[in-house]
């Protein structure tokens, strides 16, 4: 008997699943560079500089110290 008859399944899921990995990457990479051009595009709705996103920075920054502490 073939040993490698008993092994074919392995073959296949590794081919599904590089087949996966590979059409998951390049969705990502179509998708972030689709992100890209938008938002180079429009520009950025809320400046670095603005009061808000301080804010918002800062209260982020704050929740994050809490969640280390406890």
């Amino acid at each position: 008997m073939n040993w490698t008859r008993g092994w074919w399944w392995l073959s296949q899921w590794v081919l599904v699943l590089w087949g996966d990995i590979m059409r998951n990457v390049l969705v990502g990479l179509l998708l972030g560079r689709l992100g890209e051009t938008i938002l180079g595009r429009v520009g950025s709705s809320v400046p670095l500089d603005h009061p808000h996103a301080k804010h918002a920075r800062d209260a982020l920054w704050r929740h994050l110290a809490v969640e280390g502490k406890g």
